[in-house]
């Protein structure tokens, strides 16, 4: 019999928000498969943003090693560069399984454009500008479904606008519909080996929607939320039932396995690292009224009105390279030590010089200032709940040759459900809120799993990483030696 694994990505999916769904009877099938396969917490990266999160699925790897953090990377003395597949380094796992004579189809899987020639058929997703790029492998691809379906919608992002109606779920579900349908038709045609489908519609709900349906939001219980619930639930019961038609289209023994990226909470509040910095004396913005501070300022309010999955497509790259640069230009780099990244929630860089191009901080100090930040943080966190606030050194987290893209201190607000934010207010560090505002990512994703390859139970320590090394020993094949994810034995049977 043939082998053949197939890869569904729930993006943003948690067990949070699901369980209720689930005790709801709205979501049968994905329930179905968790009572009877295997789950588990899928632990995602340290930021955990989608590009990064995708990377390590994709490679098996940590972001030192493929070369993804964020969605903007900022090289030392070289310009903003929006990142996409031809950043992404190390062999991809359709690369690994097309050596093994393997074919694959990949359908909406973030960080695929432009997309790679490969043994099979690649339709990208998130990130990819238009239907106006060449946005399938093979090119021809394109003009088909075009002509077939179009309306056909690489992406619908969530937005500030959108999220104050329910004509959101709407576009979600259309958009859902017709990526299913073209997943089927190609799914009949060229029988693959191996289907990576990434559906983004509960990653794009929860952004919008998270205080209505996230049991730890304090507006859950408010009759608002009970109002709205039903038609967002409804949302969910469709992708269950899409999840439905993938499984009856599934040839006999094949292996299933659902992930996310990461998982979701409740915003509580924001960590305002530019105001950190400045209460340090790390960072110095030049005189308020200038004119470059003004700008940045605008621009960045600008751009915070759509979540990060919407910056490239919505957004022109011309004004996020104008505030970026407008940013630093409001900077008075003679006395800054240290600066937030490109996006705030990436971390924190140090303006070291020989590196940065205005940098001021000697090669020698360079560990010195990176202590005292820290020390600094760790004070904050004490101040506002052990553990508001955790922060690493890079190196403590990732490795590998692309390192250095990584800034040098790493922000994880895992224990607080904090965000840091790139605002300058002038006031304290963290300002903390009711947790009934807006949904943000979280390091607990989900995993579940079924087949003949796969071993029932519930299951402890896996991560993103785990993903790749795994899909490829249930082909018989071998990838881990050059992989951070390692086999699980316990979970599948090779």
């Amino acid at each position: 019999m043939k082998k053949r694994v197939w890869l569904i990505g729930l993006d943003g999916a948690s067990f949070d928000i699901l369980e209720p769904i689930f005790a709801a009877g709205k979501m049968p099938v994905l329930k179905k498969v968790m009572d009877t396969g295997a789950s588990g917490i899928l632990r995602s990266t340290i930021v955990p943003f989608t590009p990064q999160a995708w990377g390590s699925v994709i490679t098996g790897n940590n972001a030192g090693r493929h070369g993804i953090f964020g969605f903007v990377r900022q090289m030392p003395g070289q310009a903003p560069e929006f990142l996409s597949s031809r950043t992404l380094q190390g062999d991809k796992l359709w690369t690994r399984l097309g050596r093994g004579g393997l074919k694959s189809l990949v359908v909406n899987v973030p960080l695929t454009y432009p997309p790679d020639p490969l043994n099979g058929s690649m339709v990208t997703g998130m990130m990819t500008p238009s239907t106006e790029s060449e946005f399938t492998y093979p090119p021809q691809l394109k003009d088909r479904i075009l002509k077939e379906r179009p309306d056909y919608r690489l992406d619908v992002t969530s937005s500030i606008d959108k999220s104050r109606s329910l004509a959101l779920l709407d576009e979600l579900e259309a958009a859902m519909e017709h990526r299913v349908a073209l997943t089927l038709d190609l799914l009949k045609e060229q029988d693959p080996d191996f289907l990576f489908k990434v559906f983004v519609l509960p990653d794009r709900i929860q952004h919008a929607y998270s205080q209505l349906i996230h049991p730890k939001s304090t507006a859950y219980d408010s009759a608002k939320a009970a109002k709205a619930r039903g038609r967002i639930w409804d949302s969910y019961a469709k992708l269950d039932r899409a999840l439905g038609r993938l499984l009856a289209a599934a040839p006999e023994g094949t292996d299933m396995i659902f992930l996310s990226d990461h998982g979701f909470s409740v915003e509580r509040g924001g960590f305002f690292t530019n105001d950190f910095l400045a209460g340090i004396g790390a960072r110095r913005f030049k005189k308020a009224g200038s004119a470059s501070a003004g700008a940045a300022g605008l621009m960045r309010g600008v751009i915070r009105r759509f979540n990060l999955a919407g910056i490239k497509k919505f957004v022109p790259n011309k004004m996020i390279r104008q505030t970026i640069d407008m940013t630093k230009e409001a900077i008075d780099w003679e006395q800054t030590q240290a600066y937030a990244s490109p996006l705030a929630q990436q971390g924190i860089s140090i303006n070291l010089k020989g590196r940065e191009p205005e940098g001021i901080v000697e090669p020698q100090d360079y560990e010195k200032v990176r202590d005292g930040i820290l020390s600094e943080i760790a004070k904050v966190s004490q101040e506002n709940g052990a553990g508001s606030v955790a922060a690493f050194r890079r190196e403590e987290v990732f490795d590998g040759p692309y390192i250095k893209g990584i800034p040098d201190i790493v922000l994880d607000f895992a224990a607080s459900s904090l965000e840091a934010k790139d605002a300058v207010l002038g006031g304290k560090p963290i300002s903390w809120s009711d947790g009934g505002s807006r949904g943000i990512h979280h390091r607990e994703g989900l995993f579940l799993g079924v087949g003949p390859g796969v071993r029932p139970g519930v299951y402890e320590d896996l991560s993103l990483e785990d993903i790749a090394p795994n899909t490829l020993g249930l082909f018989g094949l071998d990838g881990s030696d050059s992989m951070d994810g390692v086999r699980r034995d316990d979970v599948f049977d090779f």
